[in-house]
């Protein structure tokens, strides 16, 4: 009734109300925030993470090795898969992980090369937990064989690095199943 004879003093309250509402609304979210922080606070930190964290020593201007050697250090398959690397015959046999859909792989595994022995070394020095840090001299001389362009202690490219890391193991593993073929 009042508002046919004031319509700004309506429509004066339908705002307050509104802010009042808002307010109302951003209060609860902060305690609600509030609240998640104190149970964060108050409960033990817990990490699942049983893989090792290793540093590694710069071998002058070789952040781009370093860079691409952390994280191959922390991939499963890999690690895995390495570990068994160094006796002729073995045959691995690689589960994927519970929520994959994916069968199993049985690899049977060859001698490895240089390199691919050099990553080995390398992966399982990483996942030493006495290691402060690990110096991958060997594992880069091996990788500066396969790729010269690394030899020169420059700059490069973590992402051509990792190809030429990735394509020298597999050349390797390639020569060894032709040798291994042929020789029968």
């Amino acid at each position: 009734m009042f508002s046919s004879f004031f319509p700004k003093a309506a429509k004066d309250n339908g705002n307050i109300e509104l802010e009042n509402k808002k307010l109302e609304k951003e209060s609860k979210n902060e305690q609600e925030r509030e609240k998640k922080e104190n149970l964060a606070k108050d409960a033990p930190v817990k990490y699942t993470s049983q893989i090792a964290v290793t540093g590694l020593s710069n071998l002058g201007n070789t952040c781009f090795f370093n860079a691409v050697m952390q994280n191959l250090s922390q991939t499963p398959v890999l690690r895995e898969l390495l570990k068994e690397v160094k006796m002729s015959g073995t045959i691995v046999k690689i589960e994927p992980p519970d929520l994959a859909l994916t069968e199993p792989l049985e690899i049977n595994l060859e001698p490895p090369g240089p390199l691919t022995l050099a990553m080995s070394q390398f992966l399982s020095e990483m996942q030493e937990t006495k290691k402060g840090v690990v110096t991958p001299k060997e594992l880069f001389s091996q990788v500066c064989k396969k790729a010269v362009r690394f030899k020169g202690y420059q700059q490069q490219d973590s992402q051509e690095l990792l190809r030429y890391l990735l394509d020298g193991m597999r050349a390797e593993e390639h020569q060894v199943s032709i040798f291994v073929t042929s020789s029968h």
